[in-house]
Protein backbone atom coordinates (compact mmCIF):
# COMPACT_ATOMS: atom_id res chain seq x y z
CA UNK A 1 0.00 0.00 0.00
CA UNK A 2 1.61 3.43 -1.14
CA UNK A 3 1.78 6.24 1.91
CA UNK A 4 -0.96 9.42 1.61
CA UNK A 5 0.06 12.45 -0.52
CA UNK A 6 0.53 15.02 2.16
CA UNK A 7 -1.31 17.12 0.03
CA UNK A 8 -4.24 15.08 0.65
CA UNK A 9 -6.85 16.18 2.39
CA UNK A 10 -10.18 14.86 4.69
CA UNK A 11 -13.56 16.37 4.92
CA UNK A 12 -15.79 16.49 7.58
CA UNK A 13 -18.81 13.83 6.70
CA UNK A 14 -16.18 11.76 5.12
CA UNK A 15 -15.51 8.21 5.18
CA UNK A 16 -11.96 6.38 6.48
CA UNK A 17 -11.11 2.77 6.36
CA UNK A 18 -9.01 1.07 9.04
CA UNK A 19 -6.50 -0.93 7.41
CA UNK A 20 -5.80 -4.70 8.63
CA UNK A 21 -4.48 -3.97 12.32
CA UNK A 22 -4.82 -5.44 16.01
CA UNK A 23 -6.90 -3.45 18.31
CA UNK A 24 -9.02 -3.43 20.76
CA UNK A 25 -11.02 -0.23 19.50
CA UNK A 26 -10.43 -0.30 16.07
CA UNK A 27 -12.32 -2.89 13.77
CA UNK A 28 -10.03 -3.96 10.44
CA UNK A 29 -11.57 -2.80 7.24
CA UNK A 30 -14.52 -0.96 8.99
CA UNK A 31 -15.16 2.50 8.19
CA UNK A 32 -15.60 5.38 10.52
CA UNK A 33 -17.01 8.94 9.86
CA UNK A 34 -15.08 11.85 10.28
CA UNK A 35 -16.54 14.25 13.24
CA UNK A 36 -14.49 16.89 12.81
CA UNK A 37 -11.07 17.77 10.81
CA UNK A 38 -8.58 20.16 12.69
CA UNK A 39 -6.62 23.11 10.38
CA UNK A 40 -3.62 21.06 11.03
CA UNK A 41 -4.89 18.37 9.26
CA UNK A 42 -6.14 15.84 11.56
CA UNK A 43 -9.16 14.68 12.69
CA UNK A 44 -11.47 12.47 14.91
CA UNK A 45 -13.75 9.94 14.87
CA UNK A 46 -15.43 7.70 17.69
CA UNK A 47 -14.05 4.32 17.96
CA UNK A 48 -15.91 0.76 18.46
CA UNK A 49 -16.54 1.70 22.48
CA UNK A 50 -17.94 5.23 21.29
CA UNK A 51 -14.92 7.26 22.88
CA UNK A 52 -13.42 10.19 20.56
CA UNK A 53 -9.98 9.68 18.52
CA UNK A 54 -7.72 11.95 17.19
CA UNK A 55 -6.38 10.79 14.21
CA UNK A 56 -3.80 11.44 11.29
CA UNK A 57 -4.15 10.00 7.67
CA UNK A 58 -0.95 9.62 7.59
CA UNK A 59 1.09 7.07 10.36
CA UNK A 60 -1.38 7.33 12.78
CA UNK A 61 -0.67 6.17 16.66
CA UNK A 62 -3.97 4.35 16.85
CA UNK A 63 -3.09 2.14 13.45
CA UNK A 64 0.68 1.34 14.61
CA UNK A 65 2.29 4.02 12.11
CA UNK A 66 -0.10 2.81 9.87
CA UNK A 67 -2.19 4.96 7.57
CA UNK A 68 -5.87 5.34 7.36
CA UNK A 69 -7.91 4.48 3.76
CA UNK A 70 -9.46 7.36 2.69
CA UNK A 71 -13.16 5.80 1.12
Amino acid sequence: MSKISPNTKITKGEFVISPSVESEYLTSNKAYKVNKVFVDGSFSIKDDNNKVLFCVLSGCGHLNGLDWIKN
